[in-house]
């Protein structure tokens, strides 16, 4: 018996494009691809001490202007709208606003209703030996940090450390350069219950009213 070619016959039968003979298929093998190995991509590591080491810059930087600053005055070197200061305020910052003038001045703020951002202190004196020192210069470098709209000052001797005598002293607005300047009574002329020049000082401020953050 003689065996048929199938070879000879798939050939020929291919090339009339019959790509399958007697069950038997001839599949075209698929093509290889060449697909390049994935690149490992290795994650940056954070350096912990480097972002702890700029987080720490980042909130100093506000006191990178002022020297020998204390701890608890840092807290108060802030931007807000405004800033509040007296002769004796570095005493009652540092009493924790315990003392009546300074229980008096929390009461003030809190009455107001305004927030964090609405207000600040800072002072213009330092204390030595117990006694306030006139210091202007320490008060305006924590003024270029503040950046506040209005200064509210309580009393004569604020007032004449902060304008130098180029104004006169009275109550209500003045203005100073580019600052807005907000005259008030002495603190302590409103202790223990004065309440005309509580009165009045309550519907000098109730003029001002910050900007919501």
């Amino acid at each position: 018996m003689v065996h048929p070619d199938l070879n000879f016959y798939q050939s020929t039968l291919k090339s009339f494009g019959i790509k399958y003979v007697l069950g038997a298929s001839v599949r075209p093998e698929p093509a290889l691809v060449h697909t390049p190995a994935p690149t490992k991509v290795h994650p940056v590591k954070k350096n912990r001490q480097t972002e702890n080491s700029n987080d720490k810059k980042n909130s100093l930087s506000s006191i990178s202007e002022i020297d020998n600053v204390q701890p608890h005055l840092i807290k108060f070197l802030r931007t807000a709208y405004s800033v509040w200061t007296y002769l004796n305020l570095p005493e009652d910052i540092k009493k924790g606003f315990t003392t009546p003038r300074g229980e008096l001045l929390s009461n003030i703020v809190k009455n107001l209703g305004w927030n964090k951002q609405a207000c600040t202190l800072w002072p213009v004196s330092v204390i030595n030996d117990s006694e306030p020192v006139p210091d202007r210069d320490f008060f305006y470098r924590g003024l270029r940090q503040i950046k506040p709209a209005y200064i509210f000052i309580f009393g004569c001797q604020a007032f004449k450390i902060i304008t130098e005598d180029r104004l006169d002293y009275r109550y209500g607005q003045q203005y100073l350069g580019n600052h807005q300047l907000i005259i008030l009574p002495d603190i302590n002329t409103l202790l223990p219950d004065n309440r005309i020049l509580k009165n009045l000082v309550w519907n000098i401020l109730k003029q001002y009213t910050p900007p919501q953050y």
